[in-house]
Parts: C-alpha cells; sequence; structure tokens
C-alpha cells in the first residue's frame, strides 16, 4: 500500500518532531472558518471541534498544490506524543480534499478531536469544519453554493425515502474543482470517510435511496479555486388533480397537476409566485426525466415577472378529456410558494350582452370565458379593474381551426382598459382576465358592437336578451309617440336619437332626444310631439343599467294614432295577450287652456299599470321627454288637471311589470266630485326639467302633512345638496339651482333625487345635469 496504517503514519511523524515540540495543542475550530495547517512533510496539527446539532457534520483538509494531507477524527486526547486516541474515521486520498463525515443524527453530540497530516511535500493544508444545520428539501428551490481558498466544504442534510429515485440536480460555475457527494445513514454511532460516499460526481445524477433517514449531501471543493455551484433534490411525483377555480399551493420549486377538461370551451391554466415562475401543458402524466416527469408537450409560457405565465387551450376543438401541468421556477432557483390555477372556462360571453363582474387575488389567479366573434366585425372591450391587483385583459384566437394550445405571449391584445378589436375570422375566442400580483382585485367585463338598428313596428313588444340593443322607429303621423323599455325585475333604460351613428359602443347613436332612466322596477320610455316634431326615421338605444346583472327586457314603440275625446266614449284596452305583452301605449287628448278635467283610471288583472299625461311645455315646438316629465302619474281611481295651454296632450298607459291586465279610461271637463287636491300617494311627482342645465324642479305628493327633505346625492352616494321643509297634505313643487350645500355648482353627471317624509325615504329619481 502507498500508505501504512494512519496510526503508524502518525507516530512516525510525531517521532520526527524535535523535542523542543513536544507537546499537544489542540486548535479550536468554528463551523464554516478555514484555518491553515502548517508543519513539514510528517508533521500532525491538531483541532478540536464541539458539535451540538443533530445533523451531519464535514471535517475536510485541502492540501496546497503538489502536497498530500490527510484527516483523521478521534475521540478523546491522549499523553504526548500520540496526543490523541480512539479514532473514529479517517481519509487519506492521494489527490484532492480528504473528507471525514460524523452522523449526528445518531451519533452522540460533544466534543471531538482532528488529526490533519502532513503526507508528503512542503506545503500547507487548509482544514475546515461544518456542523451542518442545513437542510435541502427534495424538490425544494436549488441552493447556491460558494466555495473557494476559505470556504472549502458544505454540507446538507435531505431526507430519503427506501426505494424513491431522486435526482441530484448539480450546475457549475467558476474554476474550482467542485464535486458533489452522497453519504447514506446506517444507523448508530456513524463517521465515513470519503471514499465511503454513495456518489462523488460533478454533474447531475440520479440515485435509488436504499435506507430512509436524513443523508448528508456535500459539496467539496478540491482546488480552492473559486466556485459557485448550484444543487438540489429532487424526484416525480403523482401529478395533482385541479378542481376548476381553486389555486392549488406548493413549496417545491417542481409540481405537477392534472386537470379534467369535459366542456368544449376555452380553458386555462395559470402559474404565478414571488419569483418566476413557469408552466408547460401535457398530454401524459408520466414519462419524462426529472425535473418534466410529465411528457407530451403541449405548450408552454416563459414569461418574465411581473407577469404571471399561463396556458389557454381551445377545447371547442380540442379533444376533452386529462390533460397535465408543470409549474416550476425557472431553472428551479427563486423563492416558494407557487399558485398553479385552471380555469375551465364554462361562461359565453355575447357580443351586446351581459357582463361579467368578479374578482382576483391571492385566492384567483386567472378567468376565461369564451365570445363568438364575426369577421371583419369591430367589437369593444369594457374592461373595468378595480382594486390593488395588476389585472389584465388579452384574448386569444385559434388560428388553425384544430386542436390548439398556446401561451401568454400569444394574446391578440393585452390591456388594462377598454380596447377595440376587429376579428380576422368568425369562431369562438378566449377572453382572459389574469391577476399579476396577487393583489385583491375586481372587475366588471363584457363586449359588444354597434349593429345595424332593428326597424319597430308600432305596437308590437320586442324580446331580447341583450344588455344593449339598438333600435330604429319610422314616425309619419301626426300624434304623440313612446318609445319603452321594460327589464323587471332588472333595470333598463332607453334613449331616443337622430342618428343612427356617430358614437362609440356602448352608446353607438348620436343626437340625443331623450333619455329615459326612471329606475328598476318600472318602464322607462320617452315620448315626443309629433303635432310639431318632424316626420321621419328616428332611433332608440336600450341598455340594462347594470350591465353585469342577468339580462332579458321587452321594447316597444307605439306611434299613437289614437285619440281620447273628451267627455266622449271610455277607451278600453289591454296589455296585449299573456305571451306579447304590452308595456306602453299612447292616445292624443285635445285639452283648452283653463279648463279643468277629471281623468278616470280603472286598471284591472296582474299588469301594474299607470296612467301618465303628458304636455308640450316647448309651445308650438318639437319636443322629447322622459317619463319624469308626465303632469302627473295615478295608479287608479281618478284624477283633476286644469290645462294650462290649448293644445293636443299625450296620455301614456304604461305596464311596469310586463304583467297580463286590461283596463278602461275616460276624460271629462268639469271638477271631479271629490277633493282632487289629495294625492293618491305620497312620493315624488316630477323631476323637471331632466336632463338639465343649471338646476331643476321637483315636485312631490303628499298624502298628509309631513316634514321633507330632498337630497341630491351623486353616483357614489354622498349627499351634495338638500332642500326642504314643513308641508300639508297635497302637491307642490320646489327649485332646486343645481349648486351643492356650500353654493358650488355642480359638475355635469348623474345625480340622483331623494324624498324623505318625516324621516322615512319614499322615493328616488335619477337627474342628469348638462354642461
Amino acid at each position: 500500500m502507498r500508505k501504512s496504517l494512519l496510526l503508524a503514519s502518525c507516530l512516525l511523524g510525531l517521532a520526527a518532531v524535535p523535542a523542543a515540540n513536544a507537546q499537544c495543542v489542540y486548535t479550536g475550530l468554528a463551523s464554516g472558518s478555514a484555518v491553515t495547517a502548517t508543519g513539514g512533510a510528517g508533521a500532525n496539527v491538531f483541532y478540536q471541534f464541539t458539535q451540538v446539532n443533530n445533523f451531519w457534520a464535514a471535517i475536510a483538509v485541502l492540501p496546497a498544490a503538489s502536497n498530500d494531507w490527510d484527516i483523521s477524527t478521534w475521540g478523546a486526547t491522549a499523553t504526548y506524543p500520540s496526543c490523541v486516541q480512539n479514532a473514529l474515521a479517517n481519509s487519506n486520498a492521494s489527490s484532492g480534499a480528504d473528507l471525514v463525515m460524523g452522523n449526528f443524527n445518531t451519533t452522540a453530540t460533544g466534543t471531538y478531536y482532528v488529526d490533519a497530516n502532513h503526507f508528503s511535500g512542503s506545503g500547507n493544508g487548509t482544514v475546515e469544519w461544518q456542523g451542518g444545520a442545513a437542510l435541502i428539501g427534495v424538490g425544494a428551490p436549488l441552493v447556491n453554493v460558494v466555495t473557494g481558498a476559505t470556504n472549502i466544504v458544505q454540507t446538507f442534510d435531505v431526507l430519503l425515502t427506501t426505494g424513491h429515485n431522486y435526482t441530484f440536480t448539480y450546475t457549475h460555475g467558476g474554476t474550482g474543482a467542485t464535486r458533489l457527494l452522497l453519504f447514506r445513514p446506517t444507523g448508530g454511532t456513524e463517521w465515513l470517510r470519503r471514499s465511503s460516499a454513495e456518489f462523488d460526481v460533478n454533474a447531475t445524477t440520479t440515485y435509488t435511496a436504499t435506507t430512509s433517514g436524513y443523508y448528508a449531501l456535500v459539496v467539496i471543493n478540491d482546488n480552492g479555486q473559486s466556485a459557485s455551484d448550484y444543487v438540489g433534490v429532487g424526484e416525480c411525483l403523482t401529478p395533482i388533480a385541479l378542481a376548476d377555480g381553486v389555486p392549488a399551493t406548493t413549496y417545491q420549486s417542481e409540481a405537477w397537476y392534472s386537470f379534467d377538461q369535459e366542456d368544449s370551451y376555452w380553458t386555462a391554466v395559470a402559474v404565478r409566485g414571488p419569483s418566476d415562475w413557469d408552466i408547460q401543458a401535457n398530454s401524459v402524466g408520466s414519462g419524462g426525466a426529472y425535473p418534466f416527469c410529465i411528457s407530451g408537450n403541449l405548450s408552454a409560457s416563459t414569461g418574465s415577472p411581473p407577469a404571471a405565465d399561463f396556458i389557454v387551450g381551445d377545447f371547442n376543438y380540442n379533444s376533452v378529456g386529462t390533460n397535465y401541468v408543470r409549474s416550476h421556477l425557472y431553472q428551479d432557483i427563486g423563492s416558494v410558494p407557487g399558485q398553479t390555477q385552471w380555469a375551465r372556462g364554462h361562461i359565453v360571453l355575447s357580443p351586446n350582452g351581459p357582463g361579467v363582474s368578479d374578482v382576483t387575488g391571492p385566492n384567483s389567479i386567472i378567468h376565461i370565458y369564451d365570445a363568438f366573434l364575426s369577421s371583419g366585425t369591430a367589437y369593444t372591450f369594457l374592461f373595468s379593474p378595480s382594486g390593488a391587483g395588476s389585472q389584465h385583459l388579452l384574448l386569444f384566437r385559434n388560428p388553425s381551426g384544430t386542436s390548439y394550445w398556446t401561451g401568454r405571449s400569444s394574446a391578440e391584445f393585452s390591456v388594462t382598459g377598454n380596447t377595440s378589436y376587429t376579428a380576422p375570422a368568425s369562431g369562438y375566442y378566449g377572453l382572459v382576465v389574469v391577476n399579476d400580483d396577487g393583489n385583491a382585485g375586481a372587475y366588471d367585463l363584457r363586449l359588444g358592437t354597434c349593429s345595424t338598428p332593428l326597424a319597430m313596428t308600432a305596437g308590437t313588444g320586442y324580446y331580447t336578451l341583450d344588455a344593449d340593443d339598438y333600435w330604429s322607429f319610422d314616425q309619419e303621423v301626426p300624434y304623440w309617440t313612446a318609445v319603452g323599455v321594460q327589464g323587471s325585475p332588472e333595470d333598463y333604460d332607453i334613449t331616443a336619437n337622430t342618428t343612427a351613428t356617430g358614437s362609440t359602443f356602448p352608446a353607438c347613436q348620436s343626437g340625443a332626444l331623450a333619455l329615459g332612466f326612471y329606475g328598476a322596477g318600472t318602464t322607462d320610455f320617452v315620448v315626443g310631439d309629433f303635432n310639431y316634431n318632424a316626420f321621419g326615421t328616428y332611433y332608440a338605444h336600450s341598455d340594462l343599467f347594470i350591465p353585469t346583472l342577468a339580462a332579458g327586457d321587452i321594447v316597444q314603440w307605439d306611434s299613437g294614432s289614437d285619440l281620447v275625446h273628451v267627455n266622449g266614449a271610455t277607451v278600453s284596452d289591454n296589455t296585449g295577450t299573456a305571451f306579447n305583452t304590452s308595456i306602453v301605449k299612447m292616445w292624443d287628448v285635445f285639452l283648452q287652456s283653463g279648463t279643468a278635467y277629471t281623468f278616470r283610471f280603472n286598471p284591472h288583472g296582474a299588469a301594474n299599470l299607470h296612467l301618465l299625461l303628458f304636455r308640450n311645455t316647448n309651445g308650438a315646438a318639437p319636443y322629447w321627454n322622459d317619463r319624469s316629465a308626465a303632469q302627473f302619474d295615478m295608479v287608479s281611481g281618478q284624477h283633476s288637471y286644469t290645462a294650462p295651454i290649448s293644445a293636443f296632450y299625450g296620455v301614456a298607459v304604461v305596464n311596469d311589470n310586463a304583467g297580463y291586465g286590461f283596463y278602461d279610461f275616460r276624460v271629462d271637463a268639469g271638477s271631479v266630485s271629490v277633493d282632487a287636491s289629495a294625492p293618491i300617494e305620497t312620493g315624488l311627482t316630477s323631476v323637471a326639467p331632466n336632463p338639465g342645465r343649471g338646476g331643476t324642479r321637483i315636485g312631490f305628493a303628499l298624502a298628509r302633512a309631513a316634514d321633507v327633505a330632498l337630497d341630491v346625492v351623486d353616483a357614489s352616494g354622498r349627499r351634495v345638496a338638500s332642500l326642504g321643509g314643513s308641508f300639508g297634505a297635497g302637491r307642490a313643487e320646489l327649485p332646486w339651482d343645481g349648486r351643492d350645500s356650500a353654493g358650488a355648482p355642480l359638475p355635469a353627471g348623474l345625480y340622483f333625487v331623494r324624498m324623505r317624509a318625516d324621516g322615512r325615504v319614499v322615493g328616488t329619481r335619477r337627474l342628469t345635469l348638462l354642461d
């Protein structure tokens, strides 16, 4: 043998030391701090260390070039000249660093002794003790190990299980001659030399554990030059099944999932974490070597932070069934945890249909929707994110018309607000909302296009499931006309316009004449006096006030080609059939200035019917207005009215719940036999002009004396102005100048007038201030 037994070698070396140096000195070692061993060939340098951690420990010596230093560990001291006794282990390789490992998971902690023996050469040795206390988790991110002249060894405990196959990743950088070693626990007191390693490699390797327990993973530098290495341990695990919309959290750098897509929609799978996480989709849940582990690659998304990575698949063409996902840290370097979420995409957003509202944040990464777009059509996507979350809207198109997968970078657009897009082909597109940073957020989303207005026939009700619809009507007779919309229980509004184009979605039309937005639970409608308005084609836009609610409405135009004769025959009518309900009907009635008239109204059935009277306040000039401009609004009985001018007035009967009913009414000249000044019910009767500039007049009625407060509140619910006082039973009107409580003019926009009688809210109406 090149060398004799270690003990004999030590004795020979000690014999060569002059008598003047014949004493035992044990230099204390600090974990992780290298020291220099000096002495000529044959010299022995003694050290001691105190192990307190229940981990593997490493004691190494690195010789200077052209030298050979060996190392051994001992359990106790002895008298000179041996100085140590109770040999534990030794390492005496002829090149590179020598290394002894102690397994203090099972070996008793305490103080131990080291003998560094200068076997040959004239240079120094570098000695280092590493006391452990470092763990590497299976599947955890790679650990950066830096070694060099003053740091020659690093050791980690790693828990392995019998029969499991592991991949030990090793990525080398620098000029240092580093190697990766693994030591296996055998139980009991355990000291091992370097040559006892399960493997000693300088590249990634695999290993099947033969024992369950804590192994030692060691990086050692054999030449003392600088090195920066990444090391880690991983194994392929069975993919975890994802549930739709429920993020799965992993604390490993590699994770594998499955999802079972059984619906013919677009689907999405996303990953998000504090570092750079990537994602890939596969068709097979096995067959790949670690870290891939799954096979049959479909697509990947490998973007950089702060964007979350995700993949979409078009299951309008893909085969339904189980697919697989690998979520992983880029190069397995970075921070955990990572979140992975599958969205199966079972919602279709229809152009001009209702939108959606949802939340994103710590527990929601991604949502996906289908939308059918037609080739050559320009669409507007209305995306309104809120909150602290970094939310993006993206659109995906399948260009092949066959099975299709792709990553985030293939989106047709990626925006944080509204955008326009012209579809190059007809088909189902995928709409994605993704939260990139995990902060809490919410959003509203819908899309639409300015479609060609649908021509209406007078007296016909049109049923739709859209949130926005566009209409035209051709008024060619000199009567009052009305266009109404009923969306019970949701709140639909309606606008009459002069032009079919000229504005972007959702308004689309332009030249607004009147806007009806009376509130939920009523039929909104606008009226026009074609005794003075010009004949011709006009346009209407019906829209859901809160466009993310369930849609469904009836729209109707009535040309008003009917006359009511004062003191004439009673008018009898109904709301149509149970399957074709009428929501608004108009008559003209000629009233004389200064004459008192009695209106009698008798409704029956399930319909919530109202009779309203309108007059042209512009005199002999064109006139449009909405429901709130009515002279009165009655639900039954009789009402007295004195005409302020001689003209054709408009009588409207409106159905507020789209129910089936019938009614009769008549108009007589002369006072009614009962107290006509007593209102039928307490509440707001009018807000006019509306829309208006610089203020309006607010009318109300009281069934009995009360303290009245009229509050003007903005769209956020904040009260900006208030007026009122004490009033007796009857009707009254208060002017408001359009200024806030401090006297400053309020900006143009949407407001609400709220009436309180003796502190109880009895009615609310919308009010639009114009510039």
